[in-house]
């Protein structure tokens, strides 16, 4: 992901030592590289891999020292995302 929309901004350089497949790559190829391995599966062979790494996600959770800690955590909203949702409160209160 090294291109990005930066309006007028130049981009600086990319090294010609970077494989092919990372130079000017959209966010779009890199989704779509992402989901490649599960196109054209059924709904029942998704279900078998969400049920796999649900079953690797609590065992890696149950070795940690605090797995509550673990499942408790949450990632802290950025700043943008606090005064949007105070925003979108205050319209909602206000009507």
């Amino acid at each position: 992901m090294l291109r990005r929309d930066l309006g007028s901004a130049t981009l600086p350089q990319v090294p010609a030592t970077l494989p092919p497949g990372l130079i000017d790559r959209s966010d779009r190829d890199d989704v779509l590289d992402d989901v490649e391995s599960v196109r054209g599966t059924t709904m029942e062979e998704r279900a078998r891999i969400l049920e796999s790494l649900c079953r690797m996600a609590a065992e890696l959770t149950a070795q940690q020292r605090d797995p509550g800690r673990v499942l408790e955590w949450q990632d802290p909203l950025s700043p943008e995302t606090e005064a949007l949702l105070a925003r979108l409160r205050r319209s909602a209160v206000d009507g």
